[in-house]
This record gives structure tokens, C-alpha cells and sequence, in this order.
């Protein structure tokens, strides 16, 4: 009866560690991107060719060194993710060959590079950020610059094409000009 007991309460401690270690992984150790990118949609459409091309600071997709979440199913918001399933540096390691998030990570890495067209004739959108966490090789928060609330204006069709009218008038202009009478 006792070993029957300690039987079960080592599997239930067991669980408990296997449980914590997990979350112990995926929370702290994998360093993971996730951010929501917003946009107007009746201004912005989100491009799906040519596909979305992965920065390579967090690893080789290809290679398997890091894991990509990419969902565009919702209109305005562009879901991504990646996770590297590299180590930080040489010193957290004593097995590992690299790379390292140590090495593909400067001050500032691309994340993702997408394609847009505009959905519209002409209008401006802002282009955000949602709920990014960004961390370093080591785990630690990097602050977020750049692209959040930045403006992005959508050239309107009609001003370049009054432009290039009034270019071809002038040069109508100055050939009829120039011509002998």
C-alpha cells in the first residue's frame, strides 16, 4: 500500500516538473516575436506574392532553426510570429556548434518584409503595432522604434497623372514654339 502511494505521488510530482519546465521553456527560454500588425484595409491590401520573406535574425526558417506564425485571414491585421530554437550564446551551451542569437542579432534586425498594394485610389493609413514583445538573445526586452504609428500615404493616381499631362503640355508648348512658321 505505501509503494503503491509513493507510486502515485511521484508521478504527480513528475507531472508537476514536466509541466513547469515546458512552460519554463516556452516562456523564457525560446525568445518569441509575436506582434499584430494593423492597417486600414480600404487603403492597404496585404500583397501575397512574392511570400513573406523571414529575417533570419532569430535563425534559418528553412533550416529549422526557428519556428514562423504568419495568419493575414483577418481584414486590417496581419498576425505574425517567430521563435528562434537557438541557443543565446556559447556560454549557455556546452554542446552546441551555432550560430548563435548572440551573433545574428545586432542592435536592430527585420523581423519580416511583406507587400502591400493600395486597395484604394488615394488616402494615407496608419501602420501599427499590437501587443509586440521583443526580446534579445539573452531573453531581455529590446524597445520597440521605427514602425509603430508611423503614416503611410498612398499616392494618389490622379495628381501624377495631372502632372504628366502638364510635363507633356509644356513640351507640346515649347516644339510648337521652337518650329518654323
Amino acid at each position: 500500500m505505501l509503494r503503491y502511494i509513493a507510486l502515485k505521488v511521484g508521478r504527480a510530482l513528475f507531472v508537476i516538473w514536466a509541466a513547469f519546465t515546458v512552460t519554463f521553456i516556452l516562456l523564457f527560454v525560446l525568445p518569441a516575436n509575436p506582434v499584430d500588425l494593423l492597417f486600414d484595409p480600404a487603403v492597404l491590401s496585404y500583397f501575397p506574392s512574392p511570400p513573406v520573406s523571414w529575417g533570419g535574425a532569430l535563425g534559418d526558417v528553412a533550416a529549422g532553426q526557428a519556428v514562423t506564425a504568419f495568419d493575414p485571414s483577418t481584414p486590417g491585421v496581419i498576425h505574425l510570429g517567430e521563435t528562434s530554437l537557438l541557443e543565446a550564446n556559447a556560454d549557455t551551451c556546452v554542446f552546441c556548434t551555432g550560430p548563435f542569437l548572440a551573433d545574428l542579432q545586432g542592435n536592430s534586425f527585420k523581423l519580416v518584409t511583406l507587400s502591400f498594394f493600395d486597395a484604394a485610389s488615394s488616402g494615407s493609413t496608419i501602420l501599427s503595432l499590437a501587443s509586440p514583445i521583443f526580446v534579445d538573445a539573452n531573453g531581455f526586452p529590446i524597445p520597440l522604434g521605427g514602425l509603430n504609428g508611423a503614416t503611410v500615404h498612398v499616392p494618389e493616381p490622379d495628381n501624377i497623372a495631372m502632372l504628366g499631362l502638364g510635363a507633356a503640355l509644356m513640351g507640346w508648348v515649347r516644339r510648337r514654339r521652337s518650329s518654323p512658321a
